[in-house]
Formats: structure tokens, C-alpha cells, sequence
């Protein structure tokens, strides 16, 4: 590890260790009449804030284990690593996706359409351990009125829910980068599941032999590529407290214009 990859390291586990310590106190308080406090006012007891906060703690928690892995264990592994900045990624970005957009019915929507996705994942594992529960239709019943309550029609809530591939492209796209967030988490998805493409493009590899056309190669992963592929997370993370913080403490249309969080807090 060079003094440029060290630097970037202890940057980022600076970060995720405020973050972990923010993620482990009670969550910080919505304001009274802010535009968090509407959102979850609109969408009952599926509150906003609810979900942008569990969406938090599993992204921090995802980083600070493989901080740990790291730093405290010395341990650099060949494909883990990459799991775990997954799951970061993907659940920072949840948070971004939720709270991003300006309209606030389009908050309510997209939180509810989480709703809707939850509910047909939990039907499905209760089914699996053949345990009662509410069905399917009951629970998009309950979203579908909490929606009409907050003057949105039920076509709006759709069918087929949001993929993690487009609430990440989505979030990465929010942040000013483009594709390059959405990037990485298809690296980190191809390494998490075993792609061949994944292991032979990203992953350092040192020929042991060759015989015909078939190669064995030693695999590991390169440190600055885990370092710069965990800053990909951290963006987000940065960008979805900085969006939490400005949402429950400012009413609408009032409050310092929000940055993008690498002006703000650079990784």
C-alpha cells in the first residue's frame, strides 16, 4: 500500500467511524413541520424517515465490517470484500433514491413502492415456512389507501418495484457521476456472485500454468481497487446523511441550497 492508498484509507475509515457512531444513538430527531416530518406524516405509519434510517445502518454497518477487516484484522480478501461494499452501495443509494427528489409526492411514492416490494418479499418467506400472514392483495390494499390518502393514484405505485441496478443508477446519477457508482456495483455484484467476467477483469491474476488453452491463474484482489471501490459507497453514504439532515430540519423551500457531498466532504 503507497502513501496515496493509505492517505485515501484513513480518510474513509475516518468517515465510517462518525458514521458508525452516528448509525449506533437513537435516530436524530425530525423536525416538527419539515419536509421529512410531511413525508412521513403522508405516508402513515411507512414513514420516510423510517426507511432512509434502516437503509443508513445496514450501508454503515456493511463499511465498518469491512473496516474492520482491514484495519484491525489486517485481512484483505480475494471477492468478501466486494459483498460487503455492495450491500453499502446498495443501501446507501436506497437512501439517496428516497430522499433526492424535490416534488415531495415523489418521496411518498418512491417509499411506498418500497413498501410493495417488502410486502411481496415477506409473503414469499412466509409462504416458504408456512406460516400465516397477510396476503399479498391485503397488504397492497393497505399501501394502495395510504397512497389515495396522500393523493396518489394506485397506477402510480406500478406492478413491477424498483431493481437496486436502477435506484443505484439513479442515486449515482443524483451525485453528479454519471454511471460510475452503478459501475462499481456491478463489479461488486459480478465478484459477490462468482462471475467469471468479474474475476478475470477486476481481480489481479498471476499465471501458475498453461497447458493448451487452459490457464491457471492465482486470483487476489488489489488494495486500491477494495479502497476506491469502498469510496464509491461512501460517496453515497455522505450524500444520503447530508439529504437526511437537510429534509428533517428545514420546511419546504426554506433552508441553505443543498451540495453535492464531494464539495462538502470530500472522500
Amino acid at each position: 500500500m503507497n502513501q496515496d492508498e493509505a492517505e485515501r484509507q484513513q480518510r474513509l475509515v475516518q468517515l465510517i467511524d462518525e458514521w458508525f457512531a452516528r448509525t449506533s444513538a437513537p435516530p436524530a430527531e425530525v423536525q416538527p413541520g419539515s419536509e421529512l416530518d410531511e413525508d412521513d406524516r403522508a405516508t402513515e405509519y411507512l414513514h420516510v424517515s423510517h426507511m432512509v434510517t434502516i437503509s443508513l445502518i445496514h450501508a454503515v454497518d456493511h463499511l465498518h465490517a469491512l473496516r474492520t477487516l482491514l484495519v484491525d484484522a489486517r485481512v484483505l480478501h480475494t471477492s468478501a470484500d466486494f459483498t460487503l461494499i455492495r450491500s453499502g452501495l446498495e443501501n446507501a443509494a436506497t437512501a439517496v433514491w428516497l430522499l433526492a427528489p424535490q416534488h415531495p409526492q415523489e418521496r411518498r411514492l418512491r417509499r411506498l413502492r418500497l413498501a410493495l416490494a417488502d410486502a411481496k418479499d415477506a409473503v414469499e418467506v412466509f409462504d416458504m415456512v408456512k406460516q400465516p400472514t397477510r396476503s399479498l392483495a391485503e397488504r397492497r390494499a393497505d399501501v394502495v389507501d395510504i397512497a389515495a390518502r396522500s393523493g396518489i393514484e394506485e397506477r402510480a405505485l406500478g406492478t413491477r418495484q424498483p431493481g437496486f441496478e436502477a435506484i443505484v443508477r439513479a442515486a449515482s446519477h443524483h451525485v453528479g457521476d454519471g454511471e460510475l457508482h452503478q459501475l462499481v456495483w456491478k463489479g461488486c455484484s459480478g465478484l459477490a456472485h462468482g462471475r467469471q467476467w468479474a474475476t478475470v477483469a477486476l481481480l489481479h491474476g498471476e499465471e501458475q500454468s498453461r497447458e493448451d488453452n487452459v490457464t491457471l491463474r492465482q486470483v487476489t484482489a488489489g488494495h486500491a481497487f477494495v479502497i476506491n471501490a469502498a469510496r464509491s459507497a461512501g460517496v453515497l453514504v455522505g450524500r444520503a446523511f447530508q439529504l437526511l439532515d437537510h429534509r428533517r430540519l428545514h420546511f419546504r423551500g426554506t433552508g441553505p441550497r443543498l451540495r453535492p457531498s464531494w464539495l462538502v466532504d470530500p472522500i
